[in-house]
C-alpha cells in the first residue's frame, strides 16, 4: 500500500506525461509508439524474461510499438510480433518478425489469424491489449 506522498509523487508523474503529452510524441526508430518511456522499459524487462515465441499486439496505431517488440525479440534471437487494428495505416514499419492483421480483434478473421499465430508459435505468447481502452472491450 503507498502512503499518501507516494500516491502524490505517482500522481504527479502521471500528470506531468499526460498533460504534457509527452507519450504522443515518443518515437522508436522515427516511428510514433505512443507509449510512456517506463512501460517500454518494462516491456523490455517481460520480453527478456519470458522470451516468448509470439507476442500479439492489439492495437497498432502507427506501429511504433510493433517495431519495438520486433526489435527486442530479435535481440532475444527468436519470437514473433503479430499487431492488429481496426484500421488500415499505410507506412507501417517494416521487420521480418513482424505482421499485421487489419480489423477488428473481435471479428472472425482477427481471430482465426491469431489462433493460427498461436499454434504455430510453439512457445509461450504474450498478449498486449492496447486498442480500445473501455473496460468492456478489453474484457
Amino acid at each position: 500500500m503507498l502512503t499518501q506522498k507516494e500516491r502524490q509523487i505517482v500522481y504527479a508523474y502521471r500528470d506531468l506525461f499526460d498533460e504534457q503529452k509527452v507519450w504522443r510524441t515518443m518515437n522508436w526508430r522515427g516511428h510514433d509508439i505512443a507509449k510512456i518511456p517506463n512501460d517500454l522499459w518494462l516491456y523490455q524487462e517481460v520480453l527478456f524474461d519470458l522470451k516468448p515465441a509470439l507476442v500479439v499486439e492489439f492495437g497498432t496505431n502507427l506501429g511504433g510499438s510493433a517495431l519495438f517488440f520486433a526489435d527486442m525479440l530479435d535481440r532475444n534471437g527468436s519470437g514473433r510480433v503479430l499487431s492488429i487494428d481496426i484500421r488500415d495505416v499505410p507506412n507501417l514499419p517494416e521487420h521480418p518478425r513482424l505482421d499485421y492483421f487489419v480489423g477488428h480483434s473481435r471479428n472472425d478473421g482477427a481471430i482465426a489469424a491469431v489462433t493460427e499465430a498461436v499454434a504455430a508459435a510453439n512457445g509461450s505468447v504474450l498478449f498486449i491489449e492496447d486498442s480500445l481502452h473501455m473496460p468492456e472491450h478489453t474484457a
